[in-house]
């Protein structure tokens, strides 16, 4: 089965997505009061990103690319 380059894109996204969730994790419950806070705020937002992405539309591939962009930034502010 052929996938549109919307899917192929989303997979990949949501791989990403997936990988950084688990380091970033971990790298929070390890840290202070302040990044457990943070995480527990953003782990929804990742929770429904993930759903959403399950539909495999644009509307799910621009919330799981934000999703990924704000995991980003909250990992390099681990990395300090």
């Amino acid at each position: 089965m052929e996938t549109s380059p919307i899917q192929s894109e989303l997979r990949d996204t949501l791989d990403q997505l997936r990988r950084l969730r688990d380091e970033v994790r971990v790298q929070a419950h390890l840290g202070g009061m302040e990044a457990k806070k943070a995480w527990d705020e953003l782990e929804p937002k990742l929770a429904e990103a993930d759903r959403l992405a399950e539909k495999a539309s644009e509307e799910s591939l621009r919330a799981a690319v934000e999703a990924l962009r704000r995991l980003k930034i909250f990992k390099h502010g681990l990395d300090k």
